[in-house]
């Protein structure tokens, strides 16, 4: 079987949660099958490139990363500030037609049996290129955040036109059968990681060696993700514990102006870091005691994966993560933007060292499991579409 893959991320750079899933789908099915991968990423934002790249990885498996500048065809227009940005529809035919032509480049005189693209940036691309290869396309939805109309919509053709859908929460299939109206076939695969270069290492208790207590939060600086509910844990614990005893790092890029709450709030013990590489980061997190993830309305969450797989005891908001953390035991939740919830769920993680070692120890274990089912999720679905079993009855 050759399989065409289309990512709006990847890992060969700076990539989230979507790169993260796609590494790995794309590292288990080479060692689990004799299956050819091409991959083709097509980066809508964040995307520098003015050149098509290639690398070949394997006999088995090859990547193109497509260029294309994210607004320099339309700097010249001033929208005032407008949001929804009313030129998003425009780029959005731009990059579709770009992504588009390059494919049908890369795939001449190639032969695949499917495609399985990685959310809807793309989605008129790969529908043009779905019949013209005249092969059927899986799509997964990973996530729908709020208050992108343009992109709902583009979901929504994808799932739509789409041959087989899957997604990665029960949680995210409801979203999808509610907001879409597809009450067929949806495959819940839920996303693994495979961090095994990170033991569990069990963190002394505060004050025994000097050290801070260490907090950490990774990923994307917005209210969605519930970073103004962090600062405020954090004014609180300050009140609680002394500057010196207890230590927080802030990593990831966003439109919240950080620097200036943070001079505001005068919290002098907080470190932001920025855009960091994946290993950069997760070495943060492996020296940390708890990892923080107070997202008001996340799909499931790689990064809390990631906080497990390298032992760090993990606090989420209840909202997010009820289907991916078992409270109490490899993980510890929180009432949702609750910034005072939040403060004492922290401050019982510091009084407790058993109970925090215990959870993050669960959570390494937990972590290493699931990574052989991911796969052969995946490889029964592609096994299926390919001879027509797979499909949605819309």
């Amino acid at each position: 079987m050759r399989i065409l893959m289309v990512s709006p991320d990847y890992t060969d750079s700076l990539y989230g949660g979507i790169g993260i899933y796609v590494d790995l789908l794309i590292n288990q099915i080479l060692f689990y099958t004799t299956y050819d991968i091409t991959l083709i990423i097509c980066r809508y934002k964040d995307n520098t490139s003015t050149v098509l790249k290639h690398k070949v990885v394997c006999e088995r498996f090859d990547y193109y990363s497509i260029p294309y500048r994210f607004g320099d065809s339309f700097s010249e227009f001033d929208v005032n500030g407008l949001s929804p940005n009313p030129l998003t529809p425009v780029r959005l035919c731009e990059f579709n037609t770009t992504v588009f032509k390059f494919i049908m480049e890369i795939v001449k005189d190639k032969k695949y049996d499917l495609i399985h693209v990685h959310d809807a940036y793309s989605a008129p691309a790969v529908f043009g290129v779905k019949h013209l290869l005249a092969i059927p396309l899986i799509a997964t939805i990973h996530a729908m955040t709020e208050n992108q109309m343009f992109l709902t919509s583009l979901r929504d053709f994808l799932i739509k036109n789409s041959d087989t859908l899957t997604t990665n929460s029960e949680k995210m299939k409801l979203r999808i059968i509610s907001e879409f109206g597809v009450a067929k076939q949806i495959h819940v695969i839920n996303p693994t990681i495979n961090i095994n270069d990170y033991d569990y290492q069990e963190m002394e208790p505060l004050g025994v060696s000097g050290d801070p207590f260490i907090i950490t939060y990774l990923g994307r600086l917005a209210k969605y993700k519930g970073i103004h509910i962090f600062l405020d844990s954090i004014a609180i614990l300050n009140e609680l514990f002394d500057y010196g005893a207890i230590h927080f790092n802030i990593i990831g890029t966003g439109k919240v102006d950080l620097d200036k709450i943070i001079a505001e709030r005068k919290l002098v013990n907080v470190t932001v870091h920025g855009q960091l590489s994946n290993r950069e980061a997760l070495n943060i997190l492996n020296s940390s005691y708890v990892q923080v993830v107070p997202s008001l309305n996340e799909p499931f969450g790689i990064v809390v994966l990631e906080g497990m797989s390298v032992g760090t005891c993990v606090i989420g908001s209840n909202s997010s993560f009820g289907e991916l953390i078992n409270d109490m035991v490899d993980g510890i939740l929180f009432e949702s933007n609750d910034p005072s919830d939040l403060a004492a769920k922290i401050q019982m993680a510091i009084s407790d060292p058993f109970l925090r070692n215990t959870i993050a120890k669960n959570a390494h274990d937990k972590s290493q499991k699931n990574i052989e089912k991911f796969a052969i999720d995946h490889i029964k679905l592609y096994g299926a579409i390919s001879t027509g079993l797979g499909k949605i009855n819309n």
